[in-house]
């Protein structure tokens, strides 16, 4: 339950996995695009829940490893959300183009990796929860507590892309078309942010 409420405040708060979701709903109407994004960031969650159980936490706390997934990571969102933007222009214009085809499962993968803000949390609440959840149960402890950290991810980015997917049915084109160019110029915001704040640690 506590694996739930914390990992469900994270949740809440808007970030580019949000804002990917939000937008690839918007543009393909996958009411799963939620759930596939969900179980994406759950899988990179794996491999850093096993960096912490190997004992390699100076690997999430190295201003190495920060200051390149700032870079990367901010980078990549300016990219994402140049090119959400430029859709949007060409649907405007009328000119066809090359669709971005995101695959939900892999974009929840990359907007886990390349958000600054994940190994951070890993490497300062989350370890500091897992240590408490070992030392105050077992192991099976551990694994209820991952398991419900999970459900919640899960549960609110499911509840999100289908509350989105219900939606646009009720949307006209030129309030779809603001929604890509907020979701752009929101992901370019986060893409600058993350690369200020590299540059500047």
């Amino acid at each position: 339950m506590l694996g739930f409420t914390i990992a469900l405040t994270g949740a809440l708060i808007p970030g580019p996995l949000s804002v990917f979701i939000v937008t690839t709903v918007v543009k393909s109407g996958e009411k799963n695009t939620g759930l596939l994004a969900a179980l994406g960031h759950c899988l990179v969650e794996v491999v850093i829940i096993g960096t912490i159980v190997l004992g390699l936490t100076t690997v999430l706390k190295s201003p190495i490893l920060q200051r390149l997934v700032n870079l990367v990571g901010g980078g990549a969102l300016i990219i994402f959300g140049a090119l959400g933007i430029l859709e949007r222009e060409r649907r405007e214009t009328g000119v066809r183009g090359v669709k971005a085809s995101y695959n939900s499962l892999m974009g929840g993968v990359v907007f886990t990796v390349f958000n600054a803000t994940i190994p951070l949390w890993w490497a300062t609440t989350g370890l500091m929860m897992l240590s408490q959840a070992l030392i105050t149960t077992t192991m099976l402890g551990v694994l209820f507590w991952v398991f419900g950290h999970w459900l919640a991810d899960i549960s609110w980015f499911s509840f999100l892309g289908y509350s989105v997917c219900r939606g646009k049915r009720y949307i006209s084109e030129e309030t779809h078309s603001h929604i890509i160019m907020v979701c752009g110029i929101v992901m370019i915001s986060l893409g600058l942010f993350f690369l200020f704040s590299s540059l500047l640690s």
